[in-house]
């Protein structure tokens, strides 16, 4: 299975991508949150410009960041429902 092509589009596929090819010193953007190479295998994770943690895998950040983005539109949908009663 390889890497499909970039879109282009400023989706969350796309910032996946470029998070998983990034080479050492480059980073990426997504909304609010940026990943950067800072060697072989250590990423700086951030968010709104602060560093929130480095990590190893950046599969695992991937991952963590797309739970993240869910809770969110889930919180969303309870609060619109309760704006609603």
């Amino acid at each position: 299975m390889g890497f499909k092509r970039f879109k282009n589009d400023n989706s969350f596929d796309d910032f996946c991508l470029q998070a998983l090819k990034l080479k050492r010193d480059d980073q990426c953007h997504y909304n609010n949150y940026t990943i950067e190479r800072i060697d072989w295998s250590v990423y700086d994770f951030k968010c709104n410009g602060v560093s929130i943690t480095k990590v190893v895998s950046i599969s695992e950040l991937l991952n963590a960041i797309r739970l993240h983005l869910q809770l969110i539109k889930v919180e969303g949908l309870i609060f619109e429902q309760e704006q609603e009663t």
